[in-house]
């Protein structure tokens, strides 16, 4: 029964719920990696224990440096221990087997997340009452996309958090707040920020606090523009973010010609219109961005839940109280914003990652006032069955999924398979960055020699890739293939091209890249490959396979073999 006059042993309770869920099963795929984005922060963070910072990538970041405090921890145990006795050993170590590095990073985003859930808490004690504070943070631990990515190490997470905090001193602004909560507010956007860059669209509901604060005074209109801890607070803000995120100095000017060409006013148009180029609008045209992120939202709550949030939205518009209305400029301009995108490139529900704990937590607020109908012995009862109707659906999908996160990956059985059927050496078409497959592809291992062309590729321009991947080819494991990689960054060839470039197999996931670029050419060399009589399926890998041990994670793979090359 819930005893609402007991919140700080509930929101406990509620934390370590949140906490169970994220952490369970984490240790999934590893050694492998199958996230496209999860290796990066962990790299940056090696890369900056070796003395070299990557000043390009000012997007999304900051979570590295987080994680270059635990791995020093993690190494300075390891030397004690006697397993490792230079920073070169440690290298190795990681190279050899970096699971230890990604067990420590994903629990450390479990853990975030569940601070998130407090957080929300706190935001909802602060605007309204510690019940609708419980009760938004319980929305949020059982929330099916927040728990999802908490078991991964990117920046999504993460961010959320700091803009959840930042949000936190927004609301306090508003309610008089003083220099302190001016300046905390500045620093966790900036951190936020530097974590990805979307989290600056806090701008916009942290002003409309400064408004509400000035309000406050009778200092006259001259305050909303030159008051003290305004200045202060962006002078906070710009020396944060710069000393997080030094490479905007250098690459500011691209930086502003990126977030243009986000939203289709940059100088990105080409002045010459293909039969191609438009049969690639008309796909783009058929995904709602608006839609899509409505979806997006919805999915992450199911519908019982979003309906309640959703008619929170509304309710805080009817009321609009201070914190209503900075709660609803977060969600609002959040939607609005990445829903006008021109970027058809990439479109995620992640992206709507900080506006879900804002929405939980009008949710919440209405769901408190509705228990506010009810007498004290009554209200705890109608409280409890409405906590479990509610969880049903979301704490279902997501106990499914977490159970899905222990299963055998569709990648890892492929690359079994492909390591003791396929000889060393052979030339592979596969999904691939400049130097290595993609995590979301079968780990294949390249070969020796196109790595060494990788180090010296990076020699001068990027001394620190450069030793990265030489310290990469003394732990490289047999067997190796001459990887062909499809980079995402280049137009795809077609399939001749790549037979006569030495490719004698190709692994894909064929219902990969819809939505994106390549989702108008993937199909096509799909479709190629399955026309060609030159060229048959060896085998295929379905995460479905309605067997004993299934259903497997992962995607549906398919190999094939060019013929002429068998014996």
């Amino acid at each position: 029964m819930f005893d609402w006059n007991r919140p700080a042993t509930l929101i406990v309770g509620i934390i370590c719920l949140a906490l169970v869920l994220r952490i369970w099963g984490i240790w999934f795929g590893l050694p492998f990696i199958f996230h496209n984005d999860e290796d990066l922060e962990v790299v940056r963070a090696l890369q900056l224990a070796s003395g070299s910072f990557d000043f390009q990538r000012i997007y999304k970041g900051g979570y590295f440096y987080l994680l270059f405090f635990e791995y020093g921890a993690l190494f300075v145990t390891l030397k004690i221990a006697g397993i490792v006795g230079s920073a070169t050993d440690f290298a190795h170590y990681y190279f050899r087997d970096p699971s230890a590095f990604y067990l420590i990073g994903r629990a450390t985003t479990a853990f975030i997340g569940a601070i998130n859930v407090y957080l929300v808490y706190r935001m909802g004690q602060l605007a309204y009452s510690a019940r609708t504070g419980l009760l938004a943070g319980l929305l949020l631990a059982m929330n099916v996309l927040h728990t999802k990515l908490s078991h991964y190490i990117t920046v999504d997470v993460p961010m959320a958090c700091l803009s959840t905090a930042a949000l936190y001193f927004g609301l306090k602004i508003a309610m008089g707040g003083n220099r302190r909560d001016y300046i905390w507010a500045a620093v966790l956007l900036a951190l936020a920020t530097t974590t990805k860059v979307t989290a600056i669209l806090l701008v916009i509901p942290l002003c409309i606090s400064h408004c509400f604060n000035v309000m406050s005074h009778t200092a006259g209109q001259r305050r909303y523009f030159f008051s003290k801890p305004l200045w202060q607070a962006i002078g906070a803000f710009v020396v944060v973010y710069t000393v997080t995120t030094p490479g905007i100095v250098m690459n500011f000017g691209g930086f502003v010609s990126f977030m243009l060409r986000k939203f289709g006013i940059g100088d990105n148009v080409s002045s010459v219109v293909t039969s191609e180029i438009l049969a690639q609008e008309s796909m783009y045209a058929n995904t709602n961005m608006f839609v899509f992120y409505f979806d997006a939202v919805k999915d992450s709550m199911t519908w019982p839940v979003f309906l309640i949030c959703l008619a929170g939205v509304g309710y805080g518009l009817w009321s609009r109280r201070r914190a209503d209305l900075i709660l609803i400029s977060t969600v609002v301009t959040f939607y609005f914003v990445l829903s006008m995108t021109a970027d058809t490139k990439e479109f995620y529900p992640r992206y709507m990652l900080p506006a879900i704990p804002v929405m939980t937590l009008l949710g919440a607020r209405l769901l408190e006032k509705f228990l506010g109908y009810f007498r004290y012995g009554r209200k705890e009862v109608v409280g409890m069955s409405l906590v479990i109707l509610l969880a049903i659906l979301p704490v279902s999908r997501i106990a499914a999924d977490n159970s899905l996160f222990t299963n055998k990956d569709t990648r890892a059985i492929a690359n079994e398979w492909f390591e003791a059927n396929v000889p060393a050496g052979a030339g592979v078409f596969i999904e691939g960055t400049r130097t290595r497959v993609t995590e979301g592809t079968v780990p294949l291992r390249n070969s020796p020699d196109n790595i060494r062309k990788m180090i010296d590729y990076y020699r001068d321009a990027e001394p620190g890739k450069a030793t990265y991947f030489s310290i990469a080819i003394q732990n490289l494991e047999e067997p190796t293939y001459d990887l062909l990689l499809a980079r995402m960054s280049e137009p795809l060839q077609d399939l001749q091209y790549y037979k006569e470039a030495g490719a004698e197999y190709f692994v894909l996931r064929p219902g990969r890249y819809k939505g994106s670029r390549r989702g108008y050419e993937w199909p096509k060399i799909v479709a190629q490959l399955r026309s060609d009589p030159e060229i048959s399926m060896v085998k295929s890998f379905h995460p479905d396979p309605g067997t004993a041990d299934g259903p497997y994670r992962g995607p549906y793979i398919e190999i094939y073999r060019v013929n002429q090359n068998l014996e």
